[in-house]
């Protein structure tokens, strides 16, 4: 447990409990679903953006910029979702796997 140190929840619910397939499923899927919709919204604003008038062209390429990151921030979440826990077939559930951490632990450190 002190080898976590300002771990997030879910390394700690991850580490001790273990998640449901369902809710390792439910979270997989929020962030496949959440970086797919950034990818569809950036690809709409990239084909869009010369049928908007030229005063207001600067938001879409904001917008641009603003779903690049939003889809890199999502897909890097979703791979270190899948990647941190590890099935353990015994007890039916996911655990953290040995030396690793999920999510925004290490995307903010």
């Amino acid at each position: 447990m002190e080898t976590l140190g300002n771990a997030t929840f879910e390394n700690y619910i991850g580490l001790n409990e273990g998640f449901s397939e369902m809710a390792y499923q439910m979270v997989a899927h929020v962030l496949t679903l959440g970086y797919a919709v950034m990818l569809a919204a950036l690809l709409y604003f990239v084909l869009t953006i010369k049928y908007v008038a030229p005063k207001y062209r600067l938001s879409s390429v904001l917008s641009v910029i603003v779903m690049v990151s939003a889809f890199l921030l999502l897909f890097v979440q979703a791979n270190n979702w899948t990647s941190s826990f590890v099935f353990d077939a015994s007890r039916g559930r996911y655990f953290l796997a040995e030396g690793k951490t999920s999510l925004i632990t290490v995307i903010g450190t």
